[in-house]
């Protein structure tokens, strides 16, 4: 089955060599797409800390130089908690985020954002149940924002030690439902499902509203690191026959920690080429 397959381009620097060491998001980001376009990659993703620190003039210079990223994530930055930001400040930086999204081409930006949407530890369950419905208004309203970009906002479950909402694939299925908007869609990471054990099959009734996808190993390496290994490389395989299974067709993303990216990029492809 044809899926486009891309690959995240690090937030920080990632060239090996002091002398052509990255410094500053714009060079990242020229840089981190044009080894990912040189690599034969289908798409490059980028995160949203990246393009929204850089200027006005950096971004049409950026995409002057043929930059085009087709999805992005970490969108929601920490200093702005959903727990206790108003709505209307939220909107407002929703609304620059996807305007500087739509520049670059990107069709669906990523909620993943741990910090950012955590809820209070210790709360009542009154609380719990008032800040869910301001989590989900402002789910809606992100929608209701990318809609005239042609953007699908996707949720990305994560894992029960990166956040304290939107802990599972159920879980976001069940917002995605509360939220009701056809811009707002899921995300599955075989990361977040993998390291704390969550079956697989959790993504068969999300299959309607799964929308992009993030592979790596469990322990966050490369995808394929392991492929071959009898104890840890079967994952990536199942989880993509498991895609297969519920007819899946859309982005599948590499995101990982990279000890070297320039070198393991064309690895990550060639495995992901084969399996995906």
């Amino acid at each position: 089955m044809k899926r486009r397959i891309g690959i995240c381009v690090p937030g920080g620097s990632f060239m090996p060599q002091d002398t052509n060491k990255i410094t500053t998001p714009y060079d990242n980001c020229v840089a981190g797409y044009d080894i990912c376009n040189k690599a034969g990659f289908d798409f490059a993703e980028v995160t949203f800390p990246l393009i929204m620190s850089m200027t006005d003039e950096e971004c049409t210079k950026a995409r002057d130089a043929g930059v085009r990223y087709e999805a992005a994530n970490c969108f929601l930055p920490g200093q702005y908690p959903l727990a206790s930001t108003d709505l209307e400040t939220l909107k407002d930086y929703v609304r620059s985020a996807f305007e500087r999204a739509a520049y670059f081409g990107i069709e669906t930006v990523v909620f993943g954002s741990g910090g950012a949407r955590r809820m209070p530890d210790g709360i009542s369950g009154d609380e719990k149940l008032r800040l869910l419905d301001k989590y989900v208004a402002f789910i809606r309203s992100c929608g209701e924002l990318a809609a005239p970009y042609g953007i699908t906002f996707a949720l990305e479950p994560l894992n029960p030690k990166e956040t304290n909402f939107m802990t599972n694939e159920l879980q976001g299925l069940d917002i995605v439902k509360k939220a009701d908007h056809p811009n707002v869609r899921l995300l599955a990471d075989a990361y977040h499902i993998g390291c704390q054990g969550e079956p697989i099959s959790d993504l068969e009734p999300a299959a309607d509203v799964l929308v992009h996808v993030h592979v790596s190993e469990t322990d966050r390496m490369w995808a394929g690191a392991y492929d071959g290994d009898p104890e840890k490389g079967g994952y990536l395989r199942e989880f993509a026959a498991k895609l297969d299974g519920i007819g899946y067709t859309g982005r599948v993303s590499s995101e990982c920690v990279h000890r070297n990216y320039i070198e393991e990029a064309p690895k990550i492809l060639k495995f992901m080429r084969e399996v995906f």
